[in-house]
């Protein structure tokens, strides 16, 4: 299944990825500690703000895909939120350029002091693999963003992976910058590194 082009995703596209599995056996392996032996794992953390109303503001973020639109992607279907099973393309770039990448949405955390979710690629991702993006307040206020990814590359991206890691590590930086923003918009503390 190939997911270049421009434009909208169409419903016939959609359709068929709603019901395709992952393209990866170790669906929740980013909510677990211990990283999938012969998996590339990075993780990256970031202080967004202090108490329960910045943990909603980094929560809502995270619900309103700002970590992904930081890098300009656009989210299809329109209106689309992170629900468990939702199908989601994310598409980056510009014209014949744009690429889309597919993910299921296969873990959601709705707890008091934690909130975020996991999701995972399917077909025609070039990737195979999970990202996670996880808010949560610690017994000292301080409010966190973590995202965590446990890919590989899928197909003739394979050959690319030392070039594409830094790409993904720069991306994460943004996704966090972007939860950052969110939350502090309004009251102008800035983030802390963890």
């Amino acid at each position: 299944m190939r997911l270049g082009g421009f434009g909208p995703v169409g419903e016939a596209e959609l359709e068929r990825l709603r019901v395709a599995a992952p393209t990866y056996d170790h669906v929740g392996s980013t909510l677990r500690s211990q990283p999938v032996p012969g998996v590339n794992r990075h993780e990256q953390r970031l202080a967004v703000g202090r108490g329960r109303a910045d943990l909603e503001a980094a929560r809502l973020a995270l619900r309103a895909w700002a970590p992904q639109r930081a890098l300009g992607a656009t989210v299809s279907p329109a209106g689309v939120t992170p629900d468990l099973d939702a199908t989601v393309v994310l598409g980056i770039g510009v014209g014949p350029a744009r690429v889309r990448f597919a993910n299921r949405i296969v873990v959601v955390i709705d707890e008091p002091d934690r909130h975020g979710y996991a999701y995972g690629t399917l077909p025609g991702h070039p990737e195979r693999g999970e990202e996670s993006f996880v808010v949560g307040v610690d017994r000292d206020g301080t409010v966190w963003a973590t995202i965590r990814t446990d890919s590989e590359p899928a197909g003739p991206l394979g050959a690319l992976a030392p070039v594409l890691r830094p790409v993904q590590r720069a991306a994460i930086g943004r996704y966090l910058s972007a939860v950052a923003r969110a939350v502090r918009s309004g009251r102008g503390s800035p983030p802390r590194s963890g």
